[in-house]
């Protein structure tokens, strides 16, 4: 039986390696999704454009510059658009994003 389980762990990996590629795999996630949204900062400030909008709300139909190019970038790429879409789902975020004046 332990002969089994040790042959099992060395195909499949300890626990803690197992453990570390899945965060590997989360971080690398992250760090692509934070690259894009800083790369989208950087180009609506090069632009001298605003990155929020008057309305900012789920219903407006121009949520602001910084938004809307997520948007367009989570069309284009289904791992962002995955990650962004949770993060606006987040309830104290929508509630900071989406605040009216």
């Amino acid at each position: 039986m332990m002969w089994q389980q040790y042959h099992s762990s060395i195909a499949t990996g300890s626990v803690l390696a197992q453990q570390f590629t899945v965060n590997k795999i989360w971080i690398d996630k992250n760090r692509r999704y934070l690259t894009r949204v800083i790369d989208a900062i950087i180009y609506l400030t090069r632009q001298g454009l605003a990155l929020r909008g008057d309305d900012e709300n789920e219903e407006s139909c121009n949520r602001g510059n910084f938004l809307e190019l997520l948007s367009l970038l989570s069309t284009a790429d289904s791992d962002f658009g995955e990650h962004f879409e949770h993060y606006l789902q987040m309830p104290n975020i929508r509630a900071r994003t989406f605040k009216t004046s």
